[in-house]
Parts: C-alpha cells; sequence; structure tokens
C-alpha cells in the first residue's frame, strides 16, 4: 500500500517534467522550388500528362542565430505516401499523366533539426491543381517557387 501511495504522490512531478517544445521551436519557412508546374496565389497548377517536380526543399528561417537542416523528407499525394528522400536537395517527381483534372493535395512531412532543439515534424500542404491545358492557368503573380509555414508536429 506504501507504494501505491508513493506512487501516487510522485505521478504529478511526472507530468510536470514533460515539456511541449512547439512554442520555442525557431520560427522558419519552408521554400519549395519546382519545374514543370505555375504556382499562383498559392496554387500549383500543372498540366495534365506533365512531369511535375519538386528540386529544392529548404528552410528559411527569421532568426540569424537560429540553425534549422531538413533531415529528411516524406511525399504524400491526395494522402496516399508516394516516396521520401533523406538526400538533399530533396528531389521528387510527380507523373501527372493518369491523374484526373481538377485539385489535388501534395504534402510534404519534412524532419527539422534545429540546434539546441528537439527534433520536429513540419507539414506542408500545397494545394495542386491539374489543368487540361496552358491556357486554363490563370494570370497572376507566376512563379515556380513558393514559401509557406509548416505545421509543427512533435
Amino acid at each position: 500500500m506504501k507504494k501505491f501511495l508513493c506512487l501516487l504522490l510522485i505521478s504529478p512531478l511526472l507530468f510536470v517534467s514533460c515539456s511541449d517544445n512547439d512554442d520555442d521551436f525557431p520560427n522558419v519557412k519552408v521554400k519549395i522550388e519546382t519545374t514543370g508546374a505555375t504556382i499562383v496565389d498559392g496554387v500549383i497548377y500543372v498540366v495534365q500528362g506533365d512531369l511535375f517536380s519538386i528540386d529544392d526543399i529548404t528552410v528559411v528561417t527569421s532568426d540569424a542565430n537560429s540553425q534549422v537542416v531538413i533531415g529528411s523528407a516524406s511525399f504524400y499525394w491526395d494522402r496516399m505516401f508516394v516516396g521520401s528522400t533523406t538526400i538533399a536537395p530533396f528531389n521528387f517527381i510527380i507523373d501527372t499523366y493518369t491523374e484526373a483534372v481538377g485539385r489535388h493535395l501534395l504534402q510534404v512531412r519534412c524532419s527539422l533539426l534545429a540546434v539546441d532543439y528537439s527534433p520536429v515534424v513540419g507539414v506542408i500542404k500545397c494545394p495542386v491543381k491539374i489543368v487540361a491545358s496552358i491556357d486554363d492557368v490563370p494570370q497572376g503573380s507566376e512563379s515556380t517557387q513558393m514559401l509557406v509555414y509548416p505545421d509543427i508536429d512533435d
């Protein structure tokens, strides 16, 4: 009985010692550079049948003293795992030949490693719209790269 009471007295200390470091992790953005796609207003447009590739994924920090790198990247197309890599610049190719015209979701889960912090996982959600022809891509601030804030998971 004494052991049980001692365990009850110690258990609150165990929960207090656990911490959530989401708020402590440096403020980062992730830059994604692409080929075979046009990015307009945060949406990646790809012509059906074209190869769409992610050429480079890098971390951009707002604090010059923070050193953050990507350890690995896993890619999900419409929430289905399609591949991963641990080699920078974290290239990945998606063939849109069999993909339907319309909205899709590309997710990239990156392990983020920062000096003096526990590793975390950054989840990047990129809306993709496959179009029938290049004429279906809207005009606007067109680019081949995007800068996004990842959602941070422990």
